[in-house]
């Protein structure tokens, strides 16, 4: 308090002395929550914004004084969803479905387990959501020739049975050169593993399938 406030007594402005800033706690200037001379709060004129929540209570922060808030949420049920949400904060709170297999019947969110799997052709069927799976023991192999094609779908693959049957014998020439090797043949001259860089594959048999014509070399055996 200054000389002046001591001798004349203070010059109030509301709540605050404009002489020596003395604060008195009466006529407050309020402005909702908050005195705008002394910047005292109170608990109404509160403009709140929430802030978000957790598990059990709505967060609100007043914009004016900076207050902080929690209160308990207010659940309210939401139509075709397994949740409540706080019609407050927008809190939702852990779903409860109502599983048929796969698919909840009140919200229709779907989960990997229990399918309802149904046989069509090389593929299953879930019954309940739809969802489709492929299976490659589903096929029905039926041979034709050297392939087997699936009865269902149509799909084929080599049946690696081959009828080979020996149809012609390219004899070497006697002649061997070691100094490059290009394949894993025996020569035809010397009978190492190694091969010839001027006459390679020597003393080799032409293989054919009598099923489906496919041919292979291989190393000539009498």
């Amino acid at each position: 308090m200054n000389l002046l406030c001591k001798m004349f007594g203070h010059s109030w402005d509301h709540c605050k002395c404009v002489r020596c800033g003395e604060i008195r706690d009466e006529d407050h200037e309020w402005f909702g929550c908050r005195c705008i001379n002394c910047g005292k709060t109170r608990d109404e004129g509160h403009i709140w914004n929430y802030t978000g929540g957790n598990t059990k209570l709505c967060v609100r922060k007043c914009s004016r004084c900076g207050s902080v808030e929690s209160r308990p949420h207010h659940m309210v049920d939401v139509p075709g969803k397994c949740f409540q949400e706080c019609a407050v904060c927008g809190y939702k709170s852990t779903p409860r479905h109502s599983w048929n297999g796969c698919t909840c019947t009140v919200c229709g969110e779907k989960r990997e387990e229990q399918h309802d799997w149904v046989r069509n052709g090389c593929t299953e069927q879930c019954s309940i959501c739809g969802k489709t799976r492929t299976d490659e023991s589903l096929h029905e192999w039926v041979l034709d020739g050297c392939i087997e094609r699936c009865s269902f779908c149509g799909k084929e693959r080599e049946c690696n049975d081959y009828q080979f049957v020996r149809k012609v014998t390219e004899y070497g020439t006697g002649k061997c050169s070691t100094v490059y090797a290009n394949d894993d043949y025996a020569c035809g001259f010397c009978r190492t593993p190694s091969a010839c860089l001027k006459y390679p594959q020597t003393d080799k048999d032409l293989y054919k399938c009598s099923r489906c014509g496919k041919e292979k070399w291989d190393i000539y055996r009498p």
